[in-house]
């Protein structure tokens, strides 16, 4: 389908996939490049001497994330198809913010995770939207 015979709908979900895409990749860039800076914003953490293990988890999180914002980015190519990387950035986006606010709750976070789980819930309620959008159009 051309862009001029496309929907408003369907420019604005092309439109807010890629802006999940960017988030979702620049969210891993960041927690790659900067694993200190990343725990000391979001636990408090400047002086935590993470182990080898520690970083092969730590590393493989934020790489699933950027993977995350690649699949997001496929689907604004076209909305129409890849419905199923909506579920997926529900499901996954529903239990980090889960497990954030568990950690901030027992005071081993800070309020960035509670910001940051704010913006992923939001991504969460227009995925939502989208799952209701695509089940009117089939």
């Amino acid at each position: 389908m051309s862009k001029t015979n496309k929907s408003s709908t369907e420019l604005f979900y092309e439109r807010f996939f890629r802006f999940a895409s960017v988030w979702n990749i620049g969210a891993g860039l960041l927690g790659i490049l900067s694993l200190k800076l990343n725990l000391d914003l979001f636990y408090g953490k400047s002086d935590y001497m993470a182990d080898d293990l520690f970083k092969i988890h730590y590393y493989n999180f934020w790489a699933f994330i950027m993977m995350m914002g690649v699949g997001f980015y496929f689907v604004s190519r076209d909305v129409s198809k890849n419905y199923a990387m909506a579920i997926v950035g529900i499901l996954g986006k529903t239990l980090a913010v889960a497990i954030w606010v568990y950690y901030w709750w027992l005071g081993e976070a800070t309020f960035m995770v509670l910001v940051a789980g704010a913006g992923d819930m939001t991504l969460v309620s227009v995925f939502t939207a989208y799952l209701r959008y695509t089940i009117k159009e089939t």
